[in-house]
């Protein structure tokens, strides 16, 4: 199933117009226009913005999944080997990063898309704001860094959960105010 899943993304790459992809710094790059068919051959969507960026303006297309680079390097148990992964941010820098980060611990199928949201939206491609007031509480949890809670640390351009524990119970910026002693508010409770 795996080397039909790669074949397939692997072939409509390959049949796509010779614009909708090319090879850039080692790393495959896919333009806008060419999403669908990557995410119809079960390429997973990544993007590595902060929170509070994807809050502001998100990618409008179904099973997104919003992991900072921030946090990727503590994170990296929870995306799939065996799947190809097309990595999203705001400009194709981080999402750069981020391939080359997952490239380092032996991920194969990596694509970066061009420009990211700023050639997303150029090219007229969907966008939408997240409303967190709609969000159930566990997604909030997931969600810790966001504006209300801060996004950064002082000095410095981490997110604020990336190596947090939570050690007391308190009314944490991200989340439920009941957390378990000694657990992540990134991961929803659990690391």
């Amino acid at each position: 199933m795996k080397a039909i899943n790669f074949l397939s993304l692997l072939l409509g790459i390959m049949l796509l117009p010779t614009q909708a992809y090319s090879q850039q710094n080692g790393l495959t790059e896919i333009e806008p226009e060419a999403v669908s068919a990557a995410l119809e051959a079960g390429t997973l969507f990544l993007d590595v913005r902060e929170t509070n960026e994807v809050e502001a303006l998100a990618y409008d297309l179904p099973g997104v999944i919003n992991l900072p680079l921030s946090e990727l390097p503590e994170r990296l148990g929870e995306l799939p080997r065996d799947r190809a992964i097309l990595l999203a941010c705001r400009s194709g820098r981080r999402s750069a990063k981020a391939a080359s980060l997952l490239a380092e611990n032996d991920f194969t199928q990596l694509f970066n898309l061009t420009d990211g949201i700023v050639g997303w939206q150029a090219t007229g491609l969907p966008v939408k704001k997240m409303d967190r007031s709609t969000m159930p509480e566990r997604e909030k949890a997931k969600q810790c860094c966001s504006a209300e809670g801060g996004s950064k640390k002082e000095g410095g351009s981490k997110s604020c959960c990336a190596g947090k524990a939570k050690t007391e119970t308190s009314g944490a910026s991200c989340g439920s105010k009941e957390q378990v002693k000694g657990t992540s508010c990134c991961a929803g409770g659990s690391r």
